[in-house]
């Protein structure tokens, strides 16, 4: 029921048919384990997945796994920490610098009550300054591509 009010007050600007064929997609957060399946619709899709997440070698492992199974994928694995502003800086930074384009930008969230490095909760942290950060430094890069779509996934695990 959630979904359909949803997609009744804010419908897709895209059609479903739209190609996606040579976009970018940042997806943050894929610690899980639980992504392999959207992150193979994308790849078949021709879409470049960069996957940033704080956990890289899980990761590189479901990445090999949809590379062995769509022969044409392009998945790229970063290291990012969204409850560290030096690793989202830097991360934001390696983007800037290699991507001719971001399209979307897919930030999922979790965590827990202990404190960050930089002395907030790393659920808020992780969940929301983290992504508000990451978006605010790639906005220039994804304005200047053509189609762009940004997502802020949270965790509600701490309530």
């Amino acid at each position: 029921m959630c979904t359909n009010v949803w997609n009744f007050l804010f419908p897709a600007k895209y059609p479903s048919n739209a190609s996606l064929h040579g976009t970018t997609l940042i997806l943050t957060g894929a610690n899980l384990g639980n992504e392999k399946k959207p992150i193979s619709r994308f790849a078949a899709a021709g879409v470049k997945v960069i996957i940033a997440c704080k956990d890289t070698e899980e990761v590189r492992n479901i990445a090999e796994e949809v590379c062995q199974e769509i022969p044409n994928a392009n998945i790229v694995v970063k290291e990012l920490d969204l409850t560290s502003f030096y690793s989202i800086r830097k991360f934001a930074t390696e983007i800037i610098n290699n991507e001719p384009r971001i399209n979307t930008l897919i930030d999922k969230g979790s965590g827990s009550i202990r404190k960050s490095a930089n002395g907030f909760e790393i659920e808020y942290g992780a969940n929301y300054l983290g992504h508000a950060l990451l978006s605010s430094l790639l906005e220039d890069k994804m304005e200047a591509s053509a189609q762009i779509t940004t997502e802020n996934v949270s965790s509600v695990a701490h309530l």
